[in-house]
């Protein structure tokens, strides 16, 4: 045992809090340490009755055990770290043989169709891209770190190449000519690269200058400064000259639908490749961007209004990543490095499938292997702990003890608290706790009091309960998001500068999950195409995704449910975000949402399923949502789901210009003893996903531990 793991003769002691991606992944590396159990002891404290912070689902026993999330969780084929802990967790679990998602591949589900919609002047225009599936699995890469940047660059010039080559409107670009002459500077850069300004099997017109661009760039040094500035300034020449001379021909031709589809990724693509190589991006990585907003930087290396404003492309990145100044459609914010980033590794870095869609809920495929495997292994779970205050030690900059309420009292404290329950042989987490295992359980159920609620009325069973350093822990994990950081880290604010900047930069907004339960399949609804995950559509519900496969996981009665959409999105913040003591907010942000989503369903459901209507060609027809017998009409909506994700641990962690720079390293907290695990931290991906919460986990882990020894993608290099 080294001398930092050496605490007075005894083990190192380890509270983790929170019980979301970041939390539960650090727990993971941690107990992945080889002999980890004569180093450390491991504690993680949550919120009330279930694991999974923003990623939590419950089940609903009175409605046919349904899954119930807190928006639309949809996964990414580049999710390199985040499946490679899964399928350990689910190797390990070893759960036998015809078990229900008894392995990660029967746990996800490949989705390659993804759709996105363009508002024109005649009304909503949908933009399909089914991307091709491949034979790589996610997370089977042991050691593997991701592509280098040049080689991004290499695979989008050569997807682009394709792109110009095979697709309807070809044509144009055919008939679009090459420069008659290369600049002698450019020539003599291909020239002394043995690459001929003729290339055999050429494509015609201005083609055959966009295949030597990506010919140059398969020769550039893969390190970062080790590329000539000669070879990139031809690098960019060649690029201008396609840009250019494509968006000459194409912009006479937007009316086409084809045509603009072609247009939008040529442009977007190279004007992203122009402005990697012009700022420097190779040499300095995608953060040296961050100071700038995503359109902005666009702009500024030659994208036009088309491209920024119309196509659904730009627009679906700012969707994708919840990048809404609090909730609203019209104040957009996105890092610049940030958002190309994301869009260069999901497009070009995807293994598989572009999208995974989970066959039960979060909780159900996630956090449930999770905690199994990381009970098995020893961590003590303690549920029902609310975090009130982190304190500071003025001299020693520790943080010396944890603030915390015990929300209930258990019957059997010694045994602990068991939380999941079986739905058709799968262990699920539920949408309500265990009440027949807390003391006084009826009569907290018949309150109606809600233990994962800052709003909620206090419970008489609640217990002050703190945590102190050297005698509970010697070292602390926050795994609690950034939103709730001026309520329960406000001293670590006014003690650290770098704290109160942190917050103040990143900035959080609320966010929506709507669930419909169908009695139609898609097709009878009138989609048009394959289950689909969706984006750029109508505010506020604009991003949608057909989730029927999760049907054979809920318990209805046979053909009752014939399809379920769930929607998400930013929700507007309310006006004013009243003090905890207003008990009764939870209740109308509840409503709030409702009244948005019926009237979104009466104004725009016919765009996305024509057959779903009835009189009103718009509107959805009520009666289409599986409800009790006896609701009609407006009323059926009562009996789906809705949530309003209000409270300040579910508010998403926005990634606006500058936000980067402010963000804090799962080393580097500013506190000694205090180490940081969450999608808000300084990860190589720095905005809100399931990756960059796992990264951060892993990284706090190996900051402690020194393992993994390898997380992949936490640098552009």
């Amino acid at each position: 045992m080294s001398t930092e793991q050496q605490v007075r003769g005894r083990k190192r002691k380890i509270v983790i809090l929170g019980g979301g991606v970041g939390a539960m992944t650090a727990a993971f590396g941690l107990t992945n340490y080889p002999g980890w159990q004569d180093h450390y002891e491991i504690s993680l404290y949550s919120l009330g009755w279930r694991l999974g912070g923003k990623g939590a689902s419950g089940r609903n026993k009175d409605a046919s055990q349904r899954i119930e999330e807190h928006g639309l969780h949809v996964w990414m084929g580049h999710y390199e770290n985040a499946f490679r802990v899964m399928r350990q967790a689910y190797q390990e679990l070893g759960r036998p043989k015809g078990a229900p998602l008894a392995t990660v591949d029967e746990a996800f589900k490949k989705q390659s169709l993804i759709t996105l919609f363009e508002r024109t002047a005649t009304g909503w225009g949908d933009w399909d891209f089914p991307f091709a599936t491949n034979s790589e699995e996610p997370g089977t890469g042991e050691g593997e770190d991701l592509p280098t940047l040049v080689t991004y660059l290499e695979r989008g010039l050569q997807a682009l190449l394709n792109l110009l080559n095979q697709a309807p409107g070809a044509g144009l670009a055919a008939a679009t000519p090459a420069p008659d002459a290369l600049p002698s500077r450019v020539e003599g850069v291909l020239r002394a690269l043995g690459l001929s300004i003729f290339p055999k099997a050429g494509v015609p017109g201005i083609g055959r200058t966009l295949q030597l661009a990506q010919l140059l760039a398969a020769r550039l040094p893969r390190f970062p400064g080790e590329q000539d500035p000669g070879q990139v300034e031809a690098l960019v020449w060649l690029l201008e000259e396609v840009l250019a001379r494509l968006s000459a021909r194409f912009t006479r031709n937007l009316e086409n639908s084809s045509v603009r589809k072609i247009w939008a990724i040529l442009e977007l693509g190279l004007v992203l490749a122009r402005g990697v190589l012009k700022d420097g991006v190779l040499r300095t990585g995608f953060n040296a961007i961050d100071g700038e907003d995503f359109r902005a930087w666009l702009k500024r290396h030659g994208a036009s209004d088309f491209t920024l404003y119309r196509s659904p492309l730009v627009k679906g990145m700012y969707q994708l990543l919840f990048a809404y100044v609090q909730g609203h459609p019209h104040r957009q914010l996105l890092a610049a490095g940030v958002a190309a980033r994301f869009m260069v590794r999901m497009a070009l870095n995807y293994k598989g499938a572009v999208f995974y869609k989970m066959r039960a809920g979060m909780g159900d495929v996630v956090f449930t292997p999770l905690y199994e495997v990381l009970k098995r292994r020893g961590v003590q779970f303690h549920f029902f702990h609310k975090v009130n205050q982190l304190r500071v030690h003025s001299l020693t900059r520790n943080v010396d003890r944890v603030e915390m309420t015990r929300q209930v009292e258990l019957k059997n404290p010694a045994a602990g608290y068991q939380p999941l329950v079986d739905v058709l042989g799968l262990p699920c987490w539920p949408d309500r706790p265990q009440y027949d295992q807390i003391v006084d359980g009826q009569e907290l159920e018949a309150s109606g009091i809600n233990l994962e609620s800052s709003w909620a009325r206090p419970w008489k069973g609640e217990q002050p309960v703190t945590l102190e350093r050297g005698r509970d822990y010697d070292v602390l994990v926050m795994g609690i998001s950034l939103g709730a950081f001026p309520y329960v880290a406000s001293e670590l604010m006014a003690h650290s500068d770098r704290w109160k900047r942190m917050v103040e930069a990143l900035q959080t907004n609320q966010t929506l999950g709507v669930q419909l339960w169908l009695s139609k399949s898609l097709a009878e609804l009138g989609w048009k195409e394959d289950p689909t995950v969706m984006t750029g559509y109508a505010e506020p519900l604009n991003t949608y995704a057909d989730m029927a496969q999760v049907i054979p996981r809920e318990k209805w009665a046979g053909g009752t449910v014939k399809d379920i959409a769930y929607f998400t999105a930013p929700l507007v913040d309310a006006p004013v975000i009243p003090p905890f003591t207003d008990h009764d907010f939870p209740r109308r942000e509840h409503e709030r949402l409702k009244q948005l989503s019926v009237q979104w369903l009466r104004e725009w459901i016919g765009t996305l399923w024509p057959k779903a209507t009835q009189y009103n060609p718009t509107a959805l027809d009520w009666e289409l949502l599986v409800a009790p017998s006896g609701a009609k009409g407006v009323a059926r909506f009562d009996s789906q789901f809705w949530r309003a994700n209000i409270d300040p641990s579910e508010r998403y962690v926005m990634s606006p210009p500058g936000s980067t720079a402010a963000r804090l390293g799962s080393h580097d907290s500013d506190y000694p003893n205090l180490y940081l695990a969450g999608d808000w931290t300084l990860t190589g991906l720095n905005c809100g996903c399931v990756e960059a919460a796992v990264m951060s986990g892993l990284q706090a882990s190996q900051a402690i531990s020194g393992y993994p020894e390898h997380i992949a993608g936490e640098s552009d290099f």
